[in-house]
This record gives structure tokens, sequence and C-alpha cells, in this order.
């Protein structure tokens, strides 16, 4: 693993060598295409503080040298392997600096005043900070219906209120979270920031939705692409769920309820499409198929999750095993 040089600073007292109050840590694999963008909206953020941008790479598309040429203000975090983007935010936090840390996605460009609407948010008594979700490429009807799976509930017209759940591209916490609570889980399956929302959430701790903080993704616009994305975020949701027993976790277990349950999911997204997104509307009769398709690409990886759950499952019970009779022995 290699790791830029220094401590680079962004921000208006960003000359001075002073702690950054927020610490942004993109995780990255494979974002040539979009990073150059991401990273431009970050650094330049209408916020007084001053902040920090970390991007923890581990692509074979060059993405770190474009970071590493183009933006000498970002201080990349390298890694020659893939790593999960539960691992990656986990290098970012162990190497941050601010008392808060953002994560961003490398697919989202940030509005200007993202960062200052986040921290000032910080200010109330919460562990965690949320933000809305714009589509970033309207004119894609596959790119409408990742949106609306993804990201429906976190328009910019929904009112701030606190949530169970803060998304993974648009969120943040006080430092002293990561310290009390632990770190993200660094498995090789979606749902990381789901299973930390929850950790925190049983703790009693409260999460704040934030409308104004804004960014906007850019998603899947080839229909292949968009349904493996939802068969494998349908997969990992239904992995943490089973491990954990989180809500929901029957639908990973019986394919009759996740069928029953696939035409409540389609009406729920073209009503919350038609109430956060009325001038759109003309567009839903297009898009709602290919929501559909998605639902049930995102159901067969639930029930598939069952399977990995169940040798995630028999691999713990034989570290257990190992390490006890390990310690027998000795």
């Amino acid at each position: 693993m290699t790791e830029g040089a220094g401590r680079p600073m962004c921000g208006e007292s960003a000359d001075r060598a002073e702690r950054p109050l927020v610490s942004v840590v993109v995780p990255c694999y494979n974002g040539s295409r979009t990073i150059r963008e991401a990273l431009e909206s970050l650094v330049a953020q209408d916020i007084p503080s001053p902040y920090e941008v970390i991007v923890a790479d581990s692509s074979c598309d060059g993405t770190d040298v474009i970071v590493r040429d183009e933006f000498p203000s970002v201080r990349l975090i390298r890694r020659e392997t893939r790593t999960p983007v539960g691992a990656a935010r986990n290098l970012g936090v162990g190497r941050a600096q601010g008392d808060i840390i953002a994560f961003f996605d490398a697919d989202c460009v940030a509005d200007p005043g993202w960062l200052r609407h986040l921290a000032n948010a910080h200010g109330i008594d919460v562990a965690g900070v949320g933000g809305s979700v714009v589509n970033a490429n309207p004119a894609s009807l596959v790119g409408w219906a990742s949106f609306l799976m993804e990201f429906s509930r976190l328009a910019p017209s929904s009112p701030r209120r606190l949530l169970t759940d803060i998304v993974g591209c648009n969120c943040s916490y006080k430092r002293w979270v990561f310290e009390r609570y632990g770190l993200y889980h660094d498995g090789d399956y979606a749902g990381d920031d789901v299973l930390f929302n929850r950790r925190l959430i049983l703790a009693g701790e409260r999460l704040l939705f934030e409308p104004r903080a804004l960014v906007r993704h850019q998603n899947r616009e080839d229909l292949g692409g968009f349904l493996r994305h939802m068969r494998h975020l349908g997969e990992g949701v239904g992995i943490v769920r089973l491990l954990d027993d989180l809500p929901h976790a029957y639908l990973a277990r019986s394919l009759w309820l996740a069928a029953a349950a696939h035409p409540y999911r389609v009406g729920r997204i073209a009503w919350r499409a038609l109430r956060r997104h009325p001038r759109d509307a003309r567009r839903l009769p297009l898009v709602m198929p290919l929501v559909a398709a998605g639902f049930l690409a995102f159901s067969w990886g639930e029930l598939g999750a069952r399977r990995r759950a169940a040798q995630r499952r028999a691999g713990a019970v034989r570290s257990r095993t190992e390490a006890s009779r390990q310690r027998s022995d000795s």
C-alpha cells in the first residue's frame, strides 16, 4: 500500500497549519471516467474552515495517476489489489484528521455548499448527517430507473428529518462515532453502510437528513450493468440482513415472499417519483418497467444471499473452533 506524502489541505484557511474540521473520504475502484469531476467539486467547496480530501483507491484503470498528477491537494491512499468499499472507507477513517468524517463516492458531484451544510448540521446533537441526492444523467431511462431505486427517498424537496439510515455516497459522522462503535464492515459485498447505521440506531444514536447538503449521482446507463448492479446490491443487503437478523430478512429466505413484495416495492417507487419528481412524471410509463426489472434482479440477489450467508456462518464457526483448539493446546 502506498500513500501520498504530507497532509494536503483544502479550504480558505488551507495555508495555515490547522487541523481540518472535516475529512472527506472517497473510496474508489476504476473511477477514471468520473473522478476528475468528483474531485473538482470537492476541492472547490464553499466552506470557511479547512478540510481535507482523501481518496482510498484500488483501481487498475489509472485513477491513481489522475489523482496524483492533477489534484495535489488531495491525499491518495493506494492499494494494488481491489479493496471492498467498507475496507476502503476504513482506510480513509484511519488517516483522517477531521472532527467530522464525511463520505463521498467517485461517481458523484458535490454542490458547492455540500460540505458547509453537512458541517453546520453537526452543530446539533446527532451522530451522523446525510444529504440529498439528485439524478446527474436525467436523459437516460435506465439512469432514471437506477436513481429511483437507490435514491428516491432522498430528494432535495424532502423535509429535514431524522432517519434510520443515511446513504453511503453522501453521509458524515462525528469522529467519536468510530472511536466508540468501531469501523465499517469490510466484507466483499454491499451493505456495509446499512450495518454501520443499524449499529448506531440500536445504540440510541440519531441520524439527521439535511436536504441542502446535495450531491449529483451519475447512474448506470446500460441495462446489463444496471441489472448486475441491482443483483449485487440485493445479494449484499440479503447477506447483512441474514447474518445480523435485520428487518425484512424474511425476503432473503422465501421466494414466495420476495415475489409477493415485488408489486409493493415497484408501487412505492412510483409513488415517491410522483411526489418528489412531478416534472418527470411523463417518463414513468417508460421507466417503471425498468424499475420492475431492477427489483427482479435485486430479489434474485437477495435469494442468492442465503448460500453466501451460510458459508460465512460456517466459516465463523470454524474460526471459533480453531481458536478454541489453539487456546486448549497452549
